[in-house]
């Protein structure tokens, strides 16, 4: 039973099922502006909320053998009402700077919104050891694992749709890295490290959202936006990301097709 959370969530879950779908199933997709980035160790992509998006872990790392990646999204909550669906406002390109994290934490600190996503090659992975040992000594006991029986996870609002193939459950950080070094498909995905002792501030002031995504390599994320500006910067091995201005969600199969805006009427009569 899909309950009216779902149904609201599942306006930003796309029924595209990989980066390159059946044609004769999906054939508006194919017609879809997007832009492809590769981010290496070091480099923070900026999406802002709004923007569709499929993440793909690649590679690994050579001695951990993990794929790393930190997350800061805003405390400021969009609503759907705020975005331009309007392709003349979206320029299908993704500039890329090698600002210092001084200059990035400027640049994030002093817009609150921009446009634009942008890719910045900040280096600040060196300052990170998330080795093996450290990730098992700060963790907690027991931790929340993806667990898919392919190597495409969906999230838990659509994964209703999916015959549940996508499950979470609780594993030691031991169990979990063993499952993934033994090829079974599990991710640690947006655990929260705000309060633990990684020691790792957020990129700006206007981040202070932080989360921890682990993962063996060849996973990908099912194709989604989110309502909060986004930033992940890639801290061992790689990730594909395709990305997809707001102007082409009808081109992407949402899940939940009604017009933009309408859910957040219909939720604010519910809570009335």
């Amino acid at each position: 039973m899909l309950s009216i959370t779902d149904v609201y969530a599942q306006r930003r879950h796309s029924k595209v099922p990989s980066q390159t779908p059946d044609k004769n199933q999906f054939p508006l997709y194919y017609q879809a502006r997007n832009i492809s980035v590769t981010l290496q160790p070091g480099d923070i992509l900026y999406i802002p909320y709004g923007w569709w998006h499929f993440i793909t872990s690649e590679k690994v790392d050579a001695i951990t053998k993990m794929n790393i990646a930190i997350s800061n999204w805003t405390q400021i909550k969009k609503c759907d009402c705020e975005i331009s669906y309007d392709p003349i406002k979206y320029r299908i390109q993704c500039p890329s700077y090698n600002y210092d994290p001084d200059k990035l934490k400027k640049l994030l600190n002093t817009h609150t919104r921009l446009s634009m996503p942008f890719v910045s090659h900040s280096k600040l992975h060196l300052n990170y050891n998330l080795d093996y040992q450290t990730l098992q000594n700060n963790l907690p006991e027991k931790i929340p694992i993806f667990h898919s029986r392919t190597n495409f996870f969906t999230s838990m609002h659509i994964n209703y749709y999916h015959h549940n193939e996508c499950y979470k459950d609780l594993f030691s950080f031991d169990e979990f890295y063993d499952m993934g070094l033994a090829g079974e498909h599990v991710y640690l995905g947006q655990f929260p490290i705000k309060d633990s002792s990684f020691n790792i501030a957020p990129i700006s002031d206007n981040y202070t959202d932080t989360f921890l995504w682990v993962n063996f390599g060849n996973a990908t994320s099912n194709l989604h936006y989110d309502t909060e500006d986004n930033l992940i910067m890639q801290v061992q091995g790689t990730k594909k990301i395709t990305l997809f201005p707001p102007s082409e969600r009808d081109n992407l199969y949402p899940y939940n097709p009604y017009p933009p805006g309408f859910m957040c009427y219909l939720i604010s009569k519910l809570k009335e």
